[in-house]
């Protein structure tokens, strides 16, 4: 095989094994643009996330108001301040404690939830109250806890 025809080959083997994967140079800035839509991305799914969870803790005990409501106009008054949790149907919750007030006098009713548990560590600590006036309407009120607070997570019902 003559000189030219070697070199031939040698310059067709180097340019077939240059167009072969990436270099290091594009694998850093795939890496770099991954690395910013991480830092973006991750605080604002935490705060969805604890949004999310304000809003499961005031839907569950929403629906033991209606339970009361319901126990109070059939005349079960007794019955709601000797076990308000069974009389509700309470089911325990992983994210939040519930504590209910006595309903002896149904218009001081309260629900109070402790976000706990498996809530996020941001929002841990924030109670949620529903207390029923004299009037027979509730009023919802959340008080914050937790270095991740913020005032749009409160439900569009709630102060």
């Amino acid at each position: 095989m003559s000189l030219p025809a070697r070199q031939a080959r040698h310059r067709a083997s180097i340019g077939r094994y240059r167009c072969r994967g990436f270099t290091l140079i594009e694998l850093m800035v795939v890496i770099a643009i991954i690395g910013v839509l991480a830092a973006t991305a991750l605080p604002a799914y935490s705060r969805f996330v604890a949004r999310s969870q304000v809003a499961r803790v005031f839907s569950e005990i929403s629906g033991y108001r209606t339970a009361i409501e319901n126990n109070l106009a059939n005349g079960r008054i007794a019955a709601l301040a000797a076990d308000a949790e069974g009389e509700v149907s309470f089911v325990d919750s992983n994210i939040s404690s519930v504590t209910f007030g006595s309903f002896a006098n149904p218009a001081n009713s309260t629900i109070v939830a402790t976000l706990d548990g498996d809530a996020s560590t941001g929002i841990q600590g924030t109670t949620i109250t529903l207390q029923r006036d004299a009037n027979g309407t509730w009023n919802c009120i959340v008080n914050g806890a937790g270095g991740d607070w913020s005032a749009h997570f409160i439900p569009n019902s709630c102060s």
